[in-house]
């Protein structure tokens, strides 16, 4: 089994295409702005359980897809707690990885971060 890594580079271009829909980039797609966040927030899965058909498999690993979204309960840096669903997981660095959430009700516009 041969290992693959990428040049920061490739693995920007990766990105750089997986981003883009059609013509539309994704923040040509996005309904609100993205505001900074600072602090660390907390994540947790509740007990769940779920099955997906599996995709491939190798010696390292299983790729899957899940029929259901994974829900997740995110704690932000101020205390709000909000459960969401797990919209889109992907590498950004070598052992760091990019998740997206979207959150089951949105906040309100006084609990954003000013």
């Amino acid at each position: 089994m041969t290992n693959v890594t990428r040049s920061e580079d490739e693995t920007h271009s990766m990105h750089h295409s997986e981003r883009q829909h059609g013509n539309k980039s994704v923040d040509d797609r996005r309904r609100d702005e993205r505001l900074p966040l600072e602090g660390k927030i907390t994540v947790r899965m509740p007990a769940q359980e779920f099955a997906g058909p599996s995709e491939n498999l190798s010696r390292d690993g299983v790729y899957f897809t899940a029929g259901q979204n994974l829900t997740v309960e995110v704690v932000l840096p101020n205390g709000q707690t909000r459960s969401g669903q797990i919209m889109r997981i992907g590498a950004v660095r070598d052992g760091e990885f990019g998740i997206a959430v979207r959150f089951d009700e949105p906040l309100n516009s006084d609990e954003l971060p000013s």
